[in-house]
């Protein structure tokens, strides 16, 4: 998920560019929703993205759906071609999840949690 928060910012950026070059209201408000969704709340780490992997991968795919007619558009054209990326991120990731067995699966949870703990374990005083 690292290239996913390289992107991060990209997508960011190419927003406000698509809002300042005249782009659709409604496009870089739909545009903003889903980087805010795909960039999850602070503190999530691997046990939020595995359980949002399918949500984010479905609304990804319905906002370029959505908007895909728009891509010859200079205004769209960034924004999309980073959206068309990010699918490709979550479609890898989906597999990824799909091809672990449930062992492999709790392993991670499990670490994350533990992870977890340990570091409020050492912000105690």
């Amino acid at each position: 998920m690292a290239a996913m928060g390289q992107l991060g910012y990209v997508f960011l950026d190419a927003i406000e560019r698509a809002h300042n070059g005249g782009a659709d209201e409604k496009f870089v408000e739909e545009a903003r929703a889903l980087l805010t969704q795909l960039s999850g709340k602070p503190g999530d780490g691997a046990i939020e993205c595995i359980k949002n992997a399918k949500s984010d991968l479905r609304s990804t795919e319905t906002f370029l759906t959505k908007w895909k007619n728009h891509k010859n558009d200079g205004r769209f054209a960034e924004v999309l071609g980073i959206i068309e990326r990010v699918l490709e991120i979550l479609q890898d990731f989906n597999k990824t999840l799909e091809s672990m067995s449930f062992s492999e699966k709790l392993a991670v949870k499990l670490s994350a949690r533990l992870g977890r703990a340990a570091k409020r374990m050492t912000q105690w005083p």
